[in-house]
């Protein structure tokens, strides 16, 4: 991120798009565009209802992932970006799905070109 006049950019040869900064970023200024906090939630929310496993991956390991039936494989760009409070709005909303919800997250950080990346997972 470069600094001028007062604003901060983007170096958009230098972003991954992971948008790890989104997660990072102490007062929200910063916003990973289409997916911002709210938006993944509804997209959460919308395709984890009813399933009793959500499992959250990024990218790069998304083809490697076998699902049993009655649930659901949700894609992000770097798993950084799922906050705690997604996981524990999930667990809330299905709070009375049989058996309970189950969460996993499976990471693919150690194919990950991004160090700082794999500090935050």
């Amino acid at each position: 991120m470069v600094s001028r006049g007062g604003r901060v950019e983007v170096d958009g040869k230098l972003c991954t798009l992971c948008g790890l900064c989104t997660s990072l970023c102490p007062s929200g200024a910063l916003v990973l565009k289409g997916l911002d906090d709210e938006r993944l939630w509804e997209r959460i929310r919308g395709l984890s209802e009813g399933k009793g496993l959500v499992v959250f991956t990024c990218s790069p390991v998304r083809e490697r992932v076998k699902l049993p039936s009655n649930s659901i494989l949700i894609g992000l760009p770097c798993i950084g970006l799922l906050k705690e409070a997604h996981m524990v709005g999930l667990a809330w909303l299905n709070r009375e799905v049989a058996g309970g919800m189950r969460l996993w997250l499976r990471t693919g950080c150690e194919d990950c070109s991004s160090q700082k990346g794999r500090e935050v997972v």
